[in-house]
């Protein structure tokens, strides 16, 4: 069981336990304002609700008003959840509304100079300013002053003399008036210098943020365009996807067809994201100038020219990465030689009705620089008939998990892989979807948290 995290409770609260994809959520001045109206309405509620008896016992009445208006604002911050956030900026404003009320009544109930809720005023004044802008924190200040104003003619009785008396005023009540109207003003001016700079400052995120999301979708739709997207032709027909875990994935598979052979790879580098999708792309560029420019015909020795070019970038790198790699070359008569490590290989054997696994003991690229005196050590080798098919997967199938935290595994992925071959092995996009239709039945509305790749590969008759 989770543990109880009140933190995250308290921040879903002051968004209102909206969606992340709610519209709210997506807009930083909306959800800003939002979270000043829970968390302001909540502080409000938890201290006066404590100093109800203690304001009981001298003023009855006004502990009455007091209560009510808790109670006001614990109903409009129900309101605003039950709404989904719908109507709460006119929600706020009411509730400023219902505590200036309030502040006047107790302030003419008790009727003493200085207001004992005159400091109250001027706190709306940045409550006000950050929620509904300059001009109606300013009204709403001038109003204070206003209401407040025939305080400075209050007598010994507790009552107000007229004004014709004021010769007879205080200076230290004139003095006091004017010290609470300057610093409202003060207040007003931080709270504009403080709005301008910040609605500066989020202007400037948002237009990052769009550039950022451009140039992250371009580079998704870049990485997905350069995936191998027709079924082949000759003596193998494949089919393949890569869903990435954020905009730009870390996973790879790639078919090359030479002269004399036809070569599929896949890889998976550490982690996700901008600099995964970089070295991805520079794995994919080597491959390529390995086999269709310098025309190698060895698995083993395009692994260790794309080793060790895949190490000497990662040297500069902050954040140290590396990748699991097989290339599989295949002729036409169905021999198949491979090098790399990565997972195991899956092969359906049509004439048996069986699932094979073939490890890959080679090495990780990255990790270390290699010698061409090695390449014996990397090869290994099997034979396909026709109907044979090959499965190529990433880690993100096995590692998945449902909402009970169970990994789908490799007996999940032995599961969907038999689903699939009940399908017609002619049609592997048949065969693909409903492994991915397998996978998708156990982890249910959980989204992966790692990149997903498939490649199913099949020797034709």
């Amino acid at each position: 069981m989770k543990g109880f995290d009140l933190h995250e409770i308290f921040r879903q609260y002051l968004d209102a336990f909206l969606p992340a994809n709610h519209p709210i959520m997506q807009d930083l001045a909306a959800r800003r304002k939002l979270r000043i109206i829970m968390g302001v309405g909540a502080v409000v509620v938890a201290i006066f609700l404590t100093r109800i008896p203690v304001i009981y016992r001298h003023t009855p009445v006004i502990a009455m008003v007091v209560g009510i208006m808790c109670l006001f604002f614990i109903l409009a911050l129900v309101f605003i959840i039950r709404t989904k956030g719908k109507y709460f900026l006119q929600i706020g404003l009411l509730m400023v509304l219902v505590a200036s009320g309030v502040i006047t009544f107790n302030s003419y109930h008790i009727g003493t100079y200085p207001p004992v809720n005159l400091p109250y005023a001027v706190v709306m004044v940045i409550l006000l300013h950050f929620l509904f802008g300059r001009w109606i924190a300013l009204a709403v200040l001038v109003i204070q002053w206003a209401i407040h104003f025939p305080f400075l003619f209050e007598d010994e009785m507790g009552g107000f003399a007229t004004p014709q008396r004021a010769e007879s005023i205080p200076f230290w009540r004139i003095r006091h008036y004017v010290n609470v109207l300057v610093a409202g003003i003060i207040v007003w001016l931080i709270s504009e210098a403080y709005d301008r700079f910040r609605n500066e400052s989020e202007t400037e995120l948002q237009s990052l943020q769009a550039t950022h999301r451009q140039e992250l979708d371009f580079a998704r739709t870049l990485q997905q365009s350069l995936l191998p997207s027709d079924p082949g032709t000759g003596p193998y027909r494949y089919t393949g996807m890569m869903h990435p875990a954020a905009q730009v994935g870390g996973d790879y598979f790639d078919v090359v067809p030479t002269k004399r052979y036809t070569w599929f790879a896949v890889g998976d580098v550490t982690g996700h994201g901008v600099q995964a999708g970089l070295l991805v792309m520079q794995v994919r560029s080597l491959l390529h100038y390995c086999l269709n420019v310098q025309n190698m015909d060895r698995p083993s020795d395009a692994l260790i020219q794309i080793n060790n070019a895949f190490f000497d970038s990662i040297k500069g790198l902050f954040q140290k990465s590396f990748m699991t790699f097989v290339l599989l070359r295949m002729d036409p008569r169905g021999n198949v030689v491979y090098a790399g490590s990565h997972l195991s290989i899956l092969v359906y054997r049509k004439s048996s009705n069986r699932l094979e696994s073939y490890n890959t003991q080679g090495v990780w690229l990255g990790v270390n620089r290699l010698q061409s005196s090695r390449e014996r050590n990397l090869e290994s080798e099997f034979r396909l008939d026709p109907g044979d098919l090959v499965f190529l997967y990433t880690d993100g199938f096995i590692e998945a998990q449902n909402k009970d935290g169970q990994p789908f595994g490799m007996d999940g992925l032995f599961r969907a892989i038999d689903t699939g071959l009940k399908q017609n092995h002619n049609r592997l996009d048949d065969v693909q979807t409903a492994i991915l239709k397998e996978f998708q039945t156990f982890i249910g509305d959980r989204e992966p948290e790692d990149d997903l790749t498939l490649l199913t590969i099949r020797r034709s008759s």
